[in-house]
């Protein structure tokens, strides 16, 4: 099976990991900073935001986001989690354990600068939550104890930018 449900022992240690984690996923808590590796070596200004549509690229921009979302797997040692709503805003968080299974559901293949967030990801491992996000710019909501290096690595790897940071809290995660 690929997707499994975690156990209270694993819900436990991410809560302990994260313990904010229910407000996170519903966007009523903020983390600490947020890293987003792109496409693009700036953020786009409303008139370079057109540009994103350029079905041409799309190819090049597809496989640099896979290969960035294979290498975040394998460094999270092949295990992640992830999250679904479920009735009366209920949260079901699973596990994924096989490369195959997550990129089908990521649906990487099909994905164009105006598709988004048919993803989001919690790594124990790297103590990160990967959102993919709109306009080929994915987010990685950093706290404390965060593997950043790890972050800049797969992202130097995979031909993605790493935009600067966006400070959201006044506290320094390095």
């Amino acid at each position: 099976m690929q997707r499994k449900n975690i156990s209270s022992v694993e819900l436990g240690e991410l809560k302990k990991l994260f313990p904010d984690l229910i407000n996170i996923l519903n966007h009523k808590s903020d983390p600490l900073q947020i890293l987003q590796p792109c496409s693009f070596d700036h953020y786009l200004n409303n008139s370079e935001a057109v540009t994103i549509a350029d079905p041409s690229k799309d190819v090049e921009r597809r496989t640099n986001h896979k290969e960035m979302l294979k290498l975040f797997f394998e460094a999270s040692d092949n295990q992640v989690y992830s999250y679904r709503f479920k009735r009366k805003n209920r949260i079901h968080i699973y596990k994924i354990t096989n490369w195959n299974y997550l990129h089908k559901a990521a649906q990487i293949d099909s994905k164009t600068g105006l598709t988004g967030c048919n993803f989001l990801l919690i790594s124990k491992k790297l103590n990160v939550i990967y959102e993919e996000h709109y306009d080929w710019t994915n987010l990685i909501y950093l706290f404390p104890n965060s593997d950043i290096n790890t972050i800049r690595e797969i992202t130097k790897k995979s031909g993605l930018f790493l935009l600067e940071p966006k400070k959201r809290n006044t506290h320094n995660i390095n």
